[in-house]
């Protein structure tokens, strides 16, 4: 699991965990963008995932795959 020590350390380590699995999943095949979202429907908080915490997760993934690359 990535540590907090780096850079985006406002994202929690959950976020981290997230992001770098679904990322490594799902954005390496569709590329960035809001197509996460719909991978990450459960932990949408409204029917707006853009605007819930899906947004914040969402942001999480693409931060991780440039930082992880």
């Amino acid at each position: 699991m990535p540590t907090m020590n780096n850079i985006g350390s406002q994202f929690s380590s959950f976020d981290h965990y997230i992001g770098f699995k679904f990322g490594a999943k799902y954005n390496l095949i569709k590329s960035f963008g809001p197509f996460v979202n719909y991978n990450l429907t459960p932990f949408r908080m409204n029917n707006e995932g853009e605007f819930g915490y899906a947004h914040l997760l969402n942001l999480g993934v693409s931060f991780n795959l440039f930082r992880i690359k």
